[in-house]
């Protein structure tokens, strides 16, 4: 089920609702070529460091990391694995891709990165190897290693030969699976046919990473509303034009239908996870940010899929202008598409690899992983009244993770209280009583100089605790 929009071909079709009557021509390689310019810095920063202090405690002094891209594309995924690749640590790349023409393209990136093809052998088991070498010499420098694959990596009987499997990664892939549970059952097989995992006893787990994954929501900036078509937009049609939202949770409702059967729903992912004995790390949101200017044949590109996804049909059941809200669409100018992706990490394998027996040193070193990960702190800062009418910024440190009932809220404003906090800055209060009694955390601190207050404020929900519904709060 690794499906490729497209599956290589360029799909011509003539905008049935645009009166210029254009032709649209989507192409596999220059979507994905647009999506990875427009995503590159949409990656989620909290997860991608949370990848890297896992990688560095898990594998320690290990020489070689060895990593699976389930859905390789044209390999947008490798500069940013490469970049984390530690001293002189080798890296052995698996890359699987069922799209002879992105298969194509991948290797055109791979030269143009400098790697040199070593050996081809596409007509046994559809395997490309590619080597580049950096450093002074090989003995001094790191290795790596890309095995390019024309196979899906589901059934994959070559594995055998890797080495244990460190992290598996796949981009925009994970929501492609309509039952997340076969997908994890299809992980964890894949983990299984690696002989050499059931030999490694302790260190049998291995990372997965699935950035860019679908939550289902997707948005118009500015929204548009619900309004009665007053021109001649589709006036043969029915007369209410739907609201972008509207538009888009019927367009949420075809990709997850037996059409296009796409899973919208991350937690029903971790919950799968979980099920299977997987330990969920960490996942924060990635939204793509689509610019009518700045990424126009993207931008095209979503149009297409909304055209294509049955969006049209569902509306018009509804009875509303499909026709009316596609002229609308076309008729906007300097706006931009938001689609809600979350990036999630967790860790599969352990004692499901040691055929179902429990590994004690195992679960020892995920608790003291997870601790010191929990440990690391990251700096903030607060306002102080440190004496009447002076106040300071000063640094704090924090715990830099959440735990998992906390959100971290980014603020945008906060108000400054004509009562209470004016007393303050004015040294109008009683030494030595309560902070606040009535707001928790409050009760426990003492009026005296310096001391920090506030308790309002507007801000943005940016990151959630694993036992709370991001998309809820995000």
């Amino acid at each position: 089920e690794n499906k490729n929009i497209g599956e290589g071909k360029k799909q011509k079709l003539v905008d049935v609702t645009s009166k210029k009557k254009e032709l649209f021509e989507f192409d596999d390689v220059k979507y994905l070529e647009s999506k990875n310019q427009m995503e590159a810095n949409r990656f989620n920063q909290d997860v991608w460091e949370r990848l890297h202090f896992e990688l560095q405690t898990t594998i320690n002094n290990n020489r070689q990391l060895t990593v699976v891209d389930v859905g390789a594309g044209i390999l947008s995924m490798l500069p940013r694995i490469i970049s984390i690749v530690e001293g002189n640590q080798n890296l052995v790349y698996y890359a699987y891709e069922t799209n002879p023409k992105l298969r194509a393209r991948s290797v055109q990136v791979l030269e143009s990165m400098e790697f040199v093809e070593t050996t081809a052998n596409d007509t046994n088991d559809g395997e490309l190897i590619f080597e580049r070498t950096f450093g002074k010499s090989s003995n001094e420098g790191n290795i790596i290693t890309i095995r390019l694959r024309s196979q899906n990596f589901v059934g994959d009987t070559t594995s055998d030969n890797h080495k244990k499997i460190d992290l598996i990664v796949g981009c925009c892939f994970a929501d492609l699976f309509y039952h997340p549970s076969e997908l994890i059952q299809s992980l964890l097989h894949f983990l299984l046919s690696n002989s050499s995992s059931r030999a490694n006893n302790g260190n049998s787990s291995c990372l997965v990473y699935f950035p860019i994954t679908f939550t289902g929501i997707t948005q118009l900036n500015p929204p548009f509303p619900r309004e009665i078509n007053k021109s001649d937009r589709g006036k043969e049609n029915n007369s209410v034009i739907p609201s972008d939202s509207e538009a888009f949770r019927m367009y949420g409702d075809c990709l997850a239908g037996p059409g296009m059967r796409h899973n919208i729903h991350p937690h029903l992912l971790l919950t799968a996870i979980q099920n299977f004995g997987g330990q969920f790390l960490t996942r924060g949101k990635s939204n793509w940010r689509i610019s009518q200017d700045n990424h126009p044949y993207m931008w095209d590109c979503m149009k297409h899929f909304f055209r294509n996804s049955g969006m049209r049909q569902v509306m018009r059941r509804n009875n509303y202008n499909d026709i009316g809200w596609f002229e609308r669409l076309e008729e906007r100018k300097s706006n931009e598409i938001v689609v809600q992706n979350v990036d999630l990490l967790f860790r599969l394998g352990g004692n499901l690899l040691l055929d179902d027996s429990i590994d004690k040193s195992l679960m020892t070193n995920e608790k003291q992983r997870d601790k010191l990960y929990h440990d690391t702190k990251q700096e903030c800062k607060k306002l102080m009244f440190v004496k009447e009418r002076k106040t300071e910024v000063w640094n704090e440190n924090r715990p830099a993770h959440l735990k998992p009932n906390q959100l971290e809220v980014k603020s945008i404003c906060s108000l400054i209280s004509s009562g209470t906090e004016l007393k303050i800055f004015h040294n109008q209060f009683a030494s030595d009583v309560q902070l606040d009694v009535n707001i928790k955390g409050m009760s426990e601190s003492i009026m005296a100089y310096p001391l920090a207050y506030g308790y309002s404020l507007v801000g943005i929900v940016i990151r959630v605790g694993s036992d709370i519904d991001a998309n809820q709060w995000i």
